[in-house]
Formats: structure tokens, C-alpha cells, sequence
């Protein structure tokens, strides 16, 4: 009898050791102990369920908008809007007043004096910093306003800007190789990749097309027609010279991952989501839906069933 007893007692104690330790390493919000050690790998649905600890961006609603009622539109990005934009396994693009100075090998911020820095031109990495958020505007190249161009929603093969709302400059592909292959590889151009950063004002490589299923929450791709590139991660991390994120721990909170614009990427790396702003549902009704939707996607993979995430 005593041994019938100690079984469902050690399965419980095994079983709350175990909530523990998921609870200490996948917090249920951003801001929750231990940060988001692991966070980066999570889809973009569950990120914007955490993102309630940190005061998520407005959301409207699309009929409002526009007075029309398409349930093929109802992922479509729409210009004007601020939103984040986040690659899993890879973090939030990011940008700031930061520089890649190539004679020393090292990202300084801008207001330091150095020749070799550009004075209008900013970083661009992939992180993911506890409880903040980035926000970018999509807007449409002036050339293809209209009168409703500020509202109407942004529809596959479309060319946008991709502005940084706090440094007011504008996404941009260079024709150079990218950072990290030109500090290691000699600059090969075989490898495809192009440096990727922010420009006070746009140029040739400032317009990309957006390639997604705007009736779908399959994310979307960013293809660079200047430089017949995708805009993607590398997945590389930059050196730490000087051995400030010698921790393991603090190395991996304060991780930032190389953005590059890369000819023929995977889509695990090149396929981006909005995380804040632009969606069209909110509160109970989005927490059902993807509720739903997560049941829905179990089962399709059960039965070896796809989405039509057209637009690659």
C-alpha cells in the first residue's frame, strides 16, 4: 500500500520540478524573471501574447480603416503604421546610433569622432532586449501615392520604404559584401550577402518588394531589387574583442546577430513577422484565434497539410 502511495508522490514532485524549470526559462511575459534567455526561438504568435507586460503598440482595425470588409486582407501590412519586425532564432530588427568602423573592427556610436565612420549611416542587427521594442514604418516610395495610399494595404509585389521611426533614416542594401565577410572572408562577393544599414536619406537600395500572403499569418519576405537580395540574418554573431560578454549568460541576453541582404536565403532565415501594431485583431478575440489557429496547425501537421503561404 505505502508503495502505491510513493509513485504518484514522486510523479508529482518530478512534475512540479519540471514546472519550475520551465517556468524560470520560458517566462510568460517578457519582462518575467530570466528575461528572454530563450525567447528569440518562440514563434511570432506566442511573442505577441508577451507582449501585454510591455505596452503593445495601438491596434486598428481594417474595416474601420477603410470602410471594407476583406477577409483576404486580413494580414495585410498597412503604410503609416508602426510596427516590430521579428525573425525566429534571430530576434527584433534593430537599429541605433551605433557605426561599423572598419579600421578598428568594432561598432562605435556616432557621436565618437573616427574617420572611418559615415556620418549618416547606422547600424542594422537582429536582438531581442528584455521588455523594449523597435519601431519601424512601412511607408510607399513617393512616386505611388494616391489619395487613399496612406490607408489602403500594402498587397504582394509591392514596393515599400522601410523607415526607422526613431532614427527617421530608411533600411538600405549595399552593393559592398557584408560586415562580418569582409572582416573574415576578404569581402568574397560569392557568398551573396550584402551589408544592410540605415541611410538618413533613401538611395538605390532603399526600395524593396514585399513578397507574403497578405490572407494568411505566414510572415513576409523583403526582396531588395537593387542588389537581387532578400533582407535575412546570417545567424552570425560579431566578435567581442575585448571580452565584455565573456559570460555565457550575458553573451547570450545581449546577443546581437549579423542583418544581412542575402541573394538565395532560407526561408528560416529571410521569412519576417510583425510582432506590434498593424494587426487587425485584439484582445479576447485574438487570444481565441490563435488558440484556434495553434489547434488547427497541430492537426495539419498530423495529416501532413501545408498553408498556403504563397509569395516566396
Amino acid at each position: 500500500m505505502r508503495f502505491l502511495y510513493r509513485i504518484p508522490l514522486a510523479a508529482l514532485l518530478v512534475a512540479g520540478a519540471l514546472f519550475l524549470v520551465s517556468a524560470f526559462v520560458f517566462p510568460v511575459s517578457e519582462t518575467s524573471y530570466a528575461g528572454n534567455y530563450h525567447l528569440r526561438h518562440l514563434s511570432a504568435a506566442a511573442r505577441r501574447e508577451m507582449r501585454s507586460q510591455i505596452s503593445p503598440l495601438s491596434k486598428t482595425d481594417y474595416k474601420e480603416e477603410t470602410g471594407l470588409e476583406n477577409t483576404s486582407l486580413q494580414f495585410a501590412l498597412r503604410p503609416g503604421t508602426i510596427v516590430s519586425i521579428y525573425l525566429p532564432h534571430a530576434g527584433f530588427l534593430w537599429s541605433d546610433f551605433n557605426a561599423w568602423d572598419e579600421e578598428h573592427a568594432i561598432f562605435y556610436p556616432l557621436d565618437m569622432s573616427s574617420s572611418s565612420l559615415e556620418a549618416a549611416t547606422w547600424r542594422v542587427v537582429f536582438k531581442d532586449p528584455i521588455g523594449r521594442m523597435k519601431p519601424w514604418v512601412i511607408q510607399r516610395p513617393v512616386t505611388s501615392y494616391s489619395p487613399s495610399g496612406t490607408i489602403s494595404p500594402v498587397l504582394h509585389g509591392d514596393r515599400i520604404l522601410l523607415r526607422d521611426a526613431e532614427l527617421d533614416g530608411f533600411l538600405t542594401a549595399e552593393a559592398q559584401p557584408s560586415i562580418l565577410d569582409r572582416l573574415f572572408l576578404g569581402g568574397d562577393p560569392t557568398t551573396g550577402r550584402h551589408e544592410v544599414n540605415v541611410q538618413a536619406v533613401p538611395g538605390n537600395g532603399s526600395l524593396w518588394t514585399i513578397k507574403y500572403n497578405p490572407a494568411t499569418d505566414c510572415g513576409f519576405r523583403l526582396y531588395n531589387p537593387e542588389r537581387s537580395c532578400y533582407l535575412s540574418s546570417s545567424l552570425r554573431n560579431f566578435p567581442d574583442w575585448d571580452g565584455a560578454l565573456n559570460d555565457t549568460i550575458a553573451a547570450l541576453l545581449h546577443l546581437e546577430l549579423e542583418a544581412t541582404c542575402m541573394a538565395e536565403p532560407k526561408d528560416a532565415v529571410s521569412r519576417l513577422f510583425l510582432v506590434d501594431g498593424n494587426s487587425i485583431l485584439t484582445g479576447k478575440i485574438l487570444r481565441s484565434i490563435i488558440c484556434l489557429r495553434s489547434i488547427i496547425e497541430t492537426a495539419r501537421k498530423s495529416l501532413n497539410i501545408t498553408r498556403n503561404c504563397w509569395g516566396s
